[in-house]
């Protein structure tokens, strides 16, 4: 891929997805460079477990700022100007096992950005739905959905996606 954020993120969040992990995993501004920070990170989340939902929601608040002057990859990598971010959001799951082998579950994550080195805000908005069920111990199938929305105050950095997936797996 290229090295624009966004690019970046896509790629990232279609590799979350494909390993099925929580689609909120990855920071929003997460990139690759050889700097040090100071991130100061509050998070807070609750949950409730019932015999067939599952619900959480947390929040979140992040600063990061770069605490060394050696910034050698990031004109290669494309992280220079996105080091020093500030993010805050909210995100809610809730899961529901239709039966024993089929659950369905929904996300939702809600993310702003400042970017104080180029003073840009970014909001980020993702939906996900779908059906997960157990074909046998060993094999898995699952439909879902996603919307990804991303809004920028640099037009080069806004997306909306709208994805489909179908997938069957195994477990050796």
């Amino acid at each position: 891929p290229g090295t624009s954020p966004a690019e970046i993120t896509q790629l990232v969040q279609l590799i979350i997805a494909e390993l099925g992990l929580p689609p909120n995993l990855a920071n929003a501004s997460a990139f690759l460079t050889n700097r040090f920070f100071l991130q100061k990170n509050f998070e807070s989340s609750i949950g409730f477990n019932a015999a067939k939902n599952t619900a959480l929601i947390r929040v979140f608040h992040t600063t990061r700022r770069p605490i060394d002057n050696r910034p050698l990859l990031d004109a290669v990598l494309g992280g220079g100007l996105l080091a020093n971010v500030k993010q805050r959001g909210v995100s809610a799951l809730w899961s529901y096992a239709i039966t024993p082998r089929t659950r369905v579950n929904a996300n939702f994550l809600y993310n702003r950005l400042h970017f104080a080195a180029i003073n840009r805000r970014d909001t980020i908005k993702l939906f996900t739905f779908s059906v997960s069920r157990d074909l046998t111990e060993n094999i898995f199938a699952l439909l879902s959905y996603r919307r990804n929305d991303r809004r920028s105050e640099d037009p080069n950095a806004e997306f909306i996606e709208n994805r489909f997936t179908a997938s069957v797996s195994a477990r050796f």
